[in-house]
């Protein structure tokens, strides 16, 4: 893996820290970034912190090491972790490699991480009017 040295984005959204890893994530990245989170819950009002690997292209020991001490670590400071976007490939290295992540609750997509966290989707009212009719376009 490169070891860039650019930090990766922890988003606050609401009561919630979001991380979403992309690329190759360096190992040194993998170590700034739990620092980059456990600061952040130590001075935010957050409950919890969802982990997004779906852009990761090689999620490594390391790296796995990382995610599940950073959910323990999040977890002692009282806040709930949530990891998705585990492909198939990646599932069944972490199985071959016997590395599992039991400190960590998995889901598979953003949404159902979102849902998980209690953030649940609305749907938006029908228009009850005709856009083509709004803007004055003829059929």
């Amino acid at each position: 893996m490169s070891d860039n040295r650019s930090t990766i984005p922890v988003l606050k959204i609401w009561d919630q820290l979001l991380v979403a890893l992309q690329g190759d994530v360096s190992d040194r990245q993998a170590d700034d970034l739990s620092h980059s989170v456990l600061t952040r819950i130590r001075d935010a009002d957050v409950s919890g912190l969802i982990l997004d690997v779906t852009g990761v292209l090689t999620l490594d020991s390391h790296l796995c090491a990382v995610l599940a001490k950073l959910a323990a670590s999040a977890r002692l400071m009282g806040v709930r972790s949530v990891l998705c976007g585990l492909t198939p490939e990646v599932v069944m290295t972490l199985q071959a490699m016997d590395i599992e992540l039991e400190q960590i609750e998995t889901v598979g997509t953003i949404e159902e991480a979102l849902e998980a966290s209690g953030i649940q989707h609305t749907t938006r009212p029908g228009r009850d009017y005709d856009l083509d009719e709004f803007f004055g376009v003829k059929p």
